[in-house]
């Protein structure tokens, strides 16, 4: 990562050389004339840098020998496919990311997408232990120096990372099912200060039939009423805090 930045500073931060660069790529007819300006603050656009560089590697290795300024690790095929590998894993945060922030993303929707993200690690780190790169295109283009121990070490510290960050999930997880599930989940997993009221609201027929044919929970819980189903319809206000505690767990990579 800090020999990418470091060259992409470089050639973004001489209007000369980042001119000279773009002329260069396309003397070449490169499929992408350019390269994103990395900032230590928009750590999601490393992994746009990361690919790029990858892809473009022999182009800005050739640009950089004349400049001066060669780079041996070009040439390294170990850290060619520590790159590739880099960039792969990028992607697959940076779409997490982009999905967690998607508009009307509700925090039962988030916490599915977090998941499914850790059911993938596991699947990756077993793939990567066969040596197998069937979801790692990037990699797979130079697996000849790919060291897949170190690898998969570090797609199991990423598990253990979200494993860690994301273990309060599970003590959420009644009050989530209570506002995602309200008519269908068993009374007795629910928290014991919402029985009766849970009891009351899965005899309504109407409101039944209002959740089911509602667009959207969050609909539903503004027009459910709160001198009938207090706490219940308290719940929905949770959501907000909950959300927040996914938000601050992504903000750092």
């Amino acid at each position: 990562m800090k020999v990418v930045v470091r060259i992409v500073n470089y050639i973004r931060s001489h209007g000369l050389t980042h001119r000279q660069f773009k002329e260069f790529f396309f003397s070449f007819e490169e499929e992408y004339p350019d390269i994103p300006y990395h900032a230590e603050v928009r750590w999601l656009s490393k992994g746009k840098v990361i690919s790029r560089i990858f892809r473009l590697r022999h182009t800005v290795a050739q640009f950089l020998e004349s400049k001066g300024r060669p780079e041996p690790l070009f040439h390294d095929p170990e850290w060619v496919a520590d790159l590739g590998f880099l960039a792969d894993i990028m992607a697959f945060l940076n779409d997490l990311s982009l999905k967690l922030q998607k508009e009307n993303n509700l925090i039962n929707d988030m916490i599915s997408k977090i998941n499914a993200f850790q059911y993938k690690l596991k699947l990756l780190k077993n793939n990567l232990s066969e040596k197998n790169t069937q979801h790692f295109p990037e990699l797979a283009s130079v697996q000849e120096g790919g060291r897949f121990e170190k690898y998969v070490e570090v797609l199991q510290s990423l598990e253990n990372a979200f494993n860690d960050r994301f273990q309060e999930i599970s003590y959420l997880q009644p009050i989530l099912d209570v506002f995602v599930k309200p008519f269908s989940m068993d009374i007795e997993s629910a928290p014991s200060d919402l029985h009766f009221k849970l009891i009351d609201l899965q005899s309504d027929v109407h409101q039944k039939d209002v959740f089911y044919n509602t667009k959207g929970l969050l609909q539903f819980y503004q027009n459910l009423s709160k001198e009938e189903f207090p706490k219940i319809a308290v719940s929905q206000s949770l959501v907000p805090d909950l959300s927040s505690i996914i938000a601050n767990k992504i903000k750092s990579p």
